[in-house]
């Protein structure tokens, strides 16, 4: 086995730094999961209540309308009583709504713990990483979340479907029954599925949290010589670990600028930050090989320009970059499509050099 083999478990230490760095053992599905549980459960207790003094406020508005005649129903009558029916809408979802959001506050909590500083959660605009081949496309993390997205559709569509099918001689005949007790039927029907969804999902979270859990384990694994490294370095006194560290921090700067021209972009803010990306197909996505703010961004740029790296001006994506990835890793799955654009541009303004510089052979 390969001394720098990574196949030691991380220590407290190495976890901790982590979870500075926003690097946490998380699953949003045990959110989601958390959430539709709560939500069901709220609609198990005050729903029939809920439907009940919905159904009692606007009985008695509409019998009041009756009483007065449609010639006291006016404009202003009409919008008084669509705001009045919110009014009430409001109050009786109320509960239903902040038990959700007390879930999902709680399950992030129970996750991450409070005293972590975790990255913006964004949505996941995209899956799929246009410029990366087959080993991206089809490695094992993007298979699962291609697994756990049909499992989860199946999980909505197949008890929803069947439960339908099965109470569709009910269903069809609701329209010769009093509003209420349609309205109780569907009531019914939508706990019925809803509960049977929940507890699908419920699975699908904890094989996803036990999947993300051993990812998480995996990419934090040290080797041999990093835990001697940090047991040595816990032994030193304050000012010599202060002193170890600036001078390793110096060594990574210097390891980091002189990667600079082997970039293939760098992507500014303009002057404030400046990102060095290159692609690596054994990598299978575009790596961040130097990254700085204000005095180190501008001596990216002035290694860029002397090394004839292409400098391309995005502030979102530059904020981005630096906000999420770390000096040698590779970009996420959410940025890949932006990403991808940028080297895209820079592929093709290189052919495009490249095809006229040989013009101009061909022509002397």
């Amino acid at each position: 086995m390969a001394a720098d083999d990574k196949t030691e478990k991380a220590t407290p230490k190495k976890k901790e730094d982590a979870a500075k760095e926003g690097n946490v053992l998380r699953s949003m599905e045990i959110n989601s999961a958390l959430a539709m549980l709560v939500a069901f459960g709220s609609l198990t207790i005050w729903g029939p209540k809920m439907w009940s003094t919905l159904y009692k406020d606007t009985q008695v508005r509409f019998r009041d309308l009756a009483e007065q005649g449609t010639a006291n129903f006016t404009v202003d009558g009409s919008m008084l009583l669509f705001f009045d029916v919110l009014r009430v809408l409001f109050i009786v979802v109320m509960p239903i709504g902040l038990a959700m959001m007390v879930a999902g506050v709680l399950a992030s909590v129970v996750q991450v713990k409070p005293k972590v500083q975790v990255s913006v959660i964004k949505p996941r605009f995209s899956k799929m990483n246009p410029i990366s081949g087959a080993k991206q496309k089809f490695g094992p993390a993007a298979l699962f979340e291609l697994a756990k997205n049909v499992l989860k559709l199946l999980a909505v569509g197949v008890p929803a479907t069947m439960l339908i099918w099965k109470r569709r001689g009910e269903l069809l005949s609701l329209g010769d029954v009093e509003p209420i007790q349609a309205g109780l039927v569907a009531l019914d029907l939508t706990m019925s599925v809803g509960m049977r969804v929940t507890g699908i999902y419920i699975a699908i979270a904890i094989i996803d949290y036990l999947y993300q859990k051993h990812r998480y384990e995996k990419n934090l694994k040290m080797t041999k010589h990093e835990v001697k490294q940090e047991m040595r370095q816990q032994d030193l006194a304050p000012e010599m670990k202060a002193a170890q560290r600036r001078r390793q921090r110096e060594a990574a700067r210097r390891r980091m600028l002189s990667d600079v021209p082997t970039a293939d972009v760098v992507i500014t803010n303009p002057t404030h930050y400046a990102i060095a990306l290159k692609y690596d197909a054994e990598l299978g996505a575009p790596q961040v090989v130097a990254k700085g703010v204000d005095l180190l961004a501008l001596r990216i740029r002035e290694i860029a320009e002397e090394a004839n790296v292409v400098r391309v001006e995005n502030r979102p994506l530059a904020r981005e970059l630096y906000a999420q990835v770390e000096v040698g890793h590779t970009i996420p799955g959410e940025l890949f499509a932006a990403v991808a654009e940028v080297l895209a541009y820079v592929y093709r303004a290189e052919e495009r050099k490249r095809a006229a510089g040989e013009a101009v052979r061909a022509a002397a």
